[in-house]
């Protein structure tokens, strides 16, 4: 489950036009708690950063967005 949530962060992440806050990223993965939702998306920046991406995931103001570095 929570490698799917992951890649359903990641795909929200990337389709959103605007920033997401930590409790929509809870309801479009379906994860239990506002923790979890954090801790997917500290691994997907970690993964992000680790694999030399053209993009990149940023917090904004408590948001977080998908854009180009």
């Amino acid at each position: 489950m929570r490698m799917q949530a992951k890649k359903i962060a990641e795909a929200a992440l990337f389709m959103s036009p605007e920033p997401l806050t930590v409790n929509e990223i809870v309801k479009v993965t379906g994860v239990e708690s506002v923790p979890v939702a954090l801790k997917l998306i500290e691994d997907l920046v970690k993964e992000f950063n680790s694999r030399d991406s053209a993009l990149e995931i940023v917090n904004d103001n408590g948001k977080y967005l998908m854009r180009v570095k």
